[in-house]
């Protein structure tokens, strides 16, 4: 719609409401019968009211027998959240903001005030140019977003890759430990020449480039670096996925297109009829040459390609070049500040992207991988590891470092070993986060809150939120700062840069951190992986489908999802705001609120069950269509074996209660583990 179309169409409106104006309001709202509440007006919250000035020829105003002189009125109340009063004369228009401070800050009606005065320019002499055309930001605030805080050029570019940079730390520390689970560990130099073994074979076998080796092992190993050095991307098919599509990890083989499949011969697990296997313990593998084949990898050869699962239910294969893979590398190196004497858990299975942050930056600076092993850790399990290994650096889910953050302040006071870093992930972070972490001794402890899809190879943005003022005054989950080699961008539904505070799609840029796509899904990486219209020529943008917004200190606060809107009783309704207040009241440590057979449903995990307070404070602030019809409290979120929480495994409401609480056994999800890995290690 063009501007001068959206003012003939305001003006018949507003016409078309003159003609009914002796309506008395009362009246109006009667029949409407709005949501009432005592904060904001029953019909409307932002008003725009024109006055024109009738002035004599001295410039002086004018009405019948009387003299009129303007006296200038200083009130400081605000009627509604959000006025624009503007008056013509013949010395041009004035126009004034009034707004509740409660709301808006200075600087935000400010910021209103220019985008406005902007648009006005914009549309003069144009008004037959498209809204979405017409330029709203100052120059100032557009170069914040585009230049200041987003940098898409390569951070970091090796020839070499991760599998070379590897094989430079086994000849420069030979000796030092590369990998340890429990009381075994192995050098650089052993792993080094095991993986050079599986190399030499594939090659013998025909390996080549840009063919895919499938990976069922249940064993954390570095085979990938020997399948790299043959130039052969690795898919992931570990059993630790709970799935409940069936034969899901052969489903993920035969879209991949494996022509071989790297496993151990007693793991069960269902392959494509003619798959080829290489059996990682045959003995044959201890002939082959142990010395670094001379295999050409290059940046745009496919490194990787792990499977998530989407909306649609249908698993898609994200594909992960070299290039990209060790531009990260380097990245997360820098930020976690990593070097050759920390010990840095494996936390994560093979195919979650977690495992990419855990393991690659650690083998390639040289520094030791603790490896987690089948169990899935409870949190006095994890400080036991972390005192026992030595541990320096955790990367963990954020729903798994909440449990363990609450299991940390039950305790008290206590020592955390060598451990000086923790990141969190996944999923938001609770507001109150750092200020708990800081509450329970952990102050010494770097936190930093990383955030980033699998497209754009695992982390994007990084908050360090260690001291908690990154958070002060927060309303949505913060994630930080564009990495380097990354731009976060702000959009609405035209691909514009949304101003400060406003929300839109999140989308991310780089010139080499993006996935290629995703495999043999042409319409979708279509769909997702967009023309960069602030880049140059052939550079794409992943729509992450995140709604977000930047404060005006360059922090990305993470709103919720697009796909989180959902549709009740023909009200549509962001799930993620009802979580948002429910998090804000005291007591309430975690929440989560989903729709169900047209009925909102809200999870908690609160210290007490106060049913009749907390449904009071959501019809004070929420319309009644927005407040759940059921309240379900936990003991804990139930989590997958990556730490991550599981929908799928949440109580179903009872329709005969509008509350239940619902107590999950302390060792529900380790009994659900070990089914799974006793299945799958039988033999």
């Amino acid at each position: 719609m063009t501007f001068s179309a959206l003012l003939a169409q305001v003006k018949q409106r507003a016409l078309e409401a003159q003609s009914h104006q002796d309506l008395p309001f009362e009246q109006l709202v009667e029949a409407l019968q709005p949501e009432r509440s005592l904060s904001h007006n029953p019909l409307f919250q932002v008003m725009f009211n024109h006055q024109t000035e009738g002035r004599g020829p001295r410039g002086e105003q004018q009405l019948p027998g009387l003299d009129v002189e303007a006296l200038e009125w200083g009130s400081q109340s605000a009627q509604f959240d959000l006025s624009l009063d503007t008056q013509e004369s013949p010395d041009g228009i004035w126009a004034s903001l009034t707004y509740a401070t409660d709301l808006f800050e200075a600087a935000t009606v400010q910021r209103m005030a220019e985008h406005w005065q902007r648009v006005l320019r914009a549309v003069v002499g144009r008004a037959g140019t498209r809204i979405a055309q017409l330029g709203m930001l100052v120059d100032d605030e557009q170069r914040s977003l585009l230049q200041d805080w987003n940098r898409s050029t390569a951070a970091f570019e090796d020839v070499a890759g991760v599998h070379g940079l590897f094989q430079a730390q086994a000849r420069q520390r030979p000796d030092a430990v590369a990998l340890c689970l429990d009381d075994r560990s192995i050098s650089y130099a052993e792993l080094n020449r095991q993986a050079n073994r599986l190399a030499h074979h594939l090659i013998g076998q025909g390996v080549g480039p840009e063919v895919l080796v499938g990976w069922r092992s249940s064993v954390r190993s570095t085979w990938w670096s020997a399948c790299w050095r043959c130039s052969r991307p690795v898919v992931p098919m570990c059993r630790w996925t709970r799935n409940t599509r069936a034969n899901a990890c052969c489903i993920c083989s035969k879209t991949a297109a494996c022509a071989w499949c790297l496993t151990h011969a007693h793991v069960a697990m269902p392959l494509p009829e003619g798959m080829a296997t290489v059996d990682l313990a045959d003995a044959r593998l201890a002939l082959c040459p142990e010395s670094d084949p001379r295999v050409a990898v290059a940046a745009q050869n496919l490194a990787y390609v792990i499977y998530t699962s989407g909306s649609t239910g249908k698993p898609k294969g994200v594909a992960i070049n070299h290039g990209a893979l060790t531009e990260f590398s380097s990245i997360a190196a820098g930020y976690s500040r990593l070097t050759a004497d920390d010990r840095v858990l494996q936390f994560a299975t093979l195919n979650f992207d977690g495992f990419v942050e855990q393991l690659y930056p650690a083998l390639t600076h040289g520094a030791t991988v603790v490896l987690r092993g089948p169990e899935l850790w409870d949190s006095a399990r994890l400080y036991d590891e972390i005192i026992a290994q030595g541990i320096t650096l955790a990367d963990l889910p954020t729903a798994y470092w909440h449990l363990f953050l609450l299991d940390c302040l039950a305790a008290g006071p206590r020592a955390y070993g060598a451990l000086r870093q923790v990141h969190i992930g996944g999923e938001a972070m609770p507001l109150d986060g750092p200020q708990q972490w800081l509450k329970a001794g952990l102050g010494h402890v770097r936190l930093l809150n990383t955030y980033g899809p699998t497209e754009a190879t695992v982390v994007s943005s990084v908050l360090d939120c260690t001291a908690g003022t990154e958070l002060m005054g927060a309303s949505a989950s913060p994630i930080g700062r564009s990495l380097p080699g990354r731009a976060l961008y702000v959009l609405d539904r035209d691909v514009n840069l949304a101003p400060l505070g406003a929300v839109g799609e999140l989308y991310i840029g780089s010139r080499c951190g993006l996935a290629r796509g995703y495999l043999n899904r042409a319409v979708l990486t279509a769909e997702r992986f967009v023309p960069d219209p602030f880049g140059e020529a052939g550079e794409r943008l992943y729509r992450t489908g995140d709604l977000a917004r930047y404060r005006a200190d360059g922090v990305i606060e993470y709103v919720g999802r697009v796909d989180h809107q959902v549709k009740i009783r023909g009200f549509r309704i962001e799930l993620g705001e009802i979580e948002t207040l429910l998090l804000a009241q005291e007591g309430v440590r975690e929440a989560l609120v989903l729709a169900a057979e047209n009925q909102l449903v809200a999870y908690l995990v609160c210290e007490r069950h106060d049913v009749e307070a907390l449904k009071s404070i959501l019809r004070e602030q929420l319309p009644d269509y927005m407040v759940p019809a059921h309240l379900i409290f936990l003991e804990r979120m139930p989590l997958n074996p990556n730490g991550k929480l599981d929908r799928q495994a949440l109580p179903k409401p009872d329709a005969s209660q509008a509350q239940q609480v619902w107590v999950a056994p302390v060792t529900q999800l380790e009994q659900q583990v070990a089914a799974v890995w006793a299945d799958s290690s039988r033999g």
